[in-house]
């Protein structure tokens, strides 16, 4: 709870660049598996679609090996053992765009039509600058485009 925090100064930076000020820290017994660990923890005010962040000395220290790519972490016990802990994920099904979303966006996108691409690839070979937007699907970008070297182009029309 809020009582148990501990005061303190720390000044926290978000993705956005944008700062708060720490609400305390809270010294908490970890348990990840069989790894158990004190840790101390900076609670912030915030609407993350994650619950606490770990930083690189604790990982260091149980000796594990998060995978962002195979959402799995690998701990090596000191009995030579390893484990896989699997991630949890919920949080990208809370979230206003997460994976879920997005794959329904996606499928709800029209085609592309190659009747589109034809009439501004003239003159620029087959390449040409288009954005995916998962509202509205494939768009052409009118102010520039890219010519046969791969290099981008004003649009002189």
């Amino acid at each position: 709870s809020e009582k148990d925090l501990m005061d303190h100064n720390i000044v926290i930076t978000d993705f956005n660049g944008n700062s708060a000020k720490s609400m305390g820290v809270i010294v908490v017994k970890l348990k990840v598996d069989s790894v158990s660990r004190s840790t101390v923890f900076i609670v912030v005010p915030s609407k993350a679609n994650y619950n606490l962040l770990l930083r690189r000395e604790w990982i260091h220290v149980v000796g594990a090996i998060p995978s962002t790519v195979h959402q799995v972490m690998v701990l090596w016990r000191e009995d030579d053992y390893v484990e896989y802990i699997d991630a949890d994920d919920t949080a990208f099904k809370v979230a206003g765009i997460g994976v879920l979303n997005s794959e329904k966006m996606l499928e709800e996108m029209g085609p592309c039509r190659m009747e589109t691409f034809n009439q501004w690839k003239e003159g620029f070979g087959n390449k040409i600058k288009i954005t995916l937007f998962p509202r509205n699907g494939f768009e052409i970008n009118e102010s520039s485009n890219v010519n046969q070297d791969g290099q981008e182009v004003a649009n002189h029309e």
